[in-house]
């Protein structure tokens, strides 16, 4: 599997970068062959510069990743892949960030903020930015 641990950072600092985010009810589809909804970003010198929402309930289950790859998709953010669909990323331009979990816009800030990696659950991110935002209202820290 071609994974982009680390690179996106290093990608994303005057660069462009089409980055897709394969979803299901505003959160990183916990298995990618059940994503209904694919987020393609745009982002330029640090900066999300369009958004698209592609409905992918349609598509076949298995065989996504040459369709990925037709969007000129540079990296894909997603939960679990089969084999199956690991095997079509193997040889696909699109480098994958797997085994992400958590809401799609604080998934969108570490992409923008070049702080994605692999593995991560951003669930626990949300959480703490909530807790902060809280303390920040009654004025405590």
């Amino acid at each position: 599997m071609a994974t982009a641990e680390g690179q996106v950072s290093r990608r994303l600092v005057g660069e462009n970068v089409r980055i897709s985010i394969a979803t299901c009810q505003d959160r990183v589809c916990p298995r990618f062959d059940r994503a209904d909804t694919l987020i393609v970003i745009d982002v330029r010198d640090g900066r999300e510069k369009t958004r698209e929402v592609l409905d992918i309930s349609n598509w076949a289950a298995h065989g996504r990743a040459p369709r990925i790859a037709q969007l000129g998709v540079d990296q894909l953010i997603c939960g679990a892949l089969s084999n199956f669909d690991e095997a079509g990323f193997d040889e696909s331009p699109v480098r994958l960030i797997p085994r992400v979990a958590g809401p799609v816009d604080t998934v969108i800030e570490a992409i923008v903020s070049g702080t994605i990696s692999p593995g991560r659950d951003y669930w626990q991110d949300r959480s703490a930015a909530h807790a902060r935002e809280l303390q920040r209202r009654r004025g405590t820290r």
